[in-house]
């Protein structure tokens, strides 16, 4: 039961702090030989520019790229018994937001 861990070298909080988390439910649920699922939140930060919030959408672009190779990496070694996905919460706009 071999999950990959590419976190190491990785300085940015939010990308790290979902590498390790998944890397770590992944060998959990593949040592345990079940089925499972991993649903990382990312934002739609990720897929459009959005002014002011560089580090942010980079940090969620990692994860949407991290989570589609993770996908791929499960699939490959378990199939479908582990199932890897992304949530992407859209935008909100409000009047007490909208000078931000």
């Amino acid at each position: 039961m071999n999950i990959p861990c590419p976190a190491q070298g990785i300085r940015s909080e939010p990308a790290s702090g979902t590498i390790l988390p998944t890397t770590i439910f992944g060998r959990a649920i593949a040592e345990g030989g079940g089925r499972g699922s991993i649903v990382n939140i990312s934002s739609m930060a990720a897929q459009s520019a959005i002014t002011r919030v560089l580090g942010y959408s980079m940090a969620k672009a990692a994860v949407d790229n991290f989570t589609r190779w993770m996908a791929v990496e499960l699939a490959n070694r378990y199939g479908d018994k582990i199932r890897m996905n992304a949530i992407a919460p859209g935008f909100l706009s409000l009047t007490r937001t909208a000078g931000c």
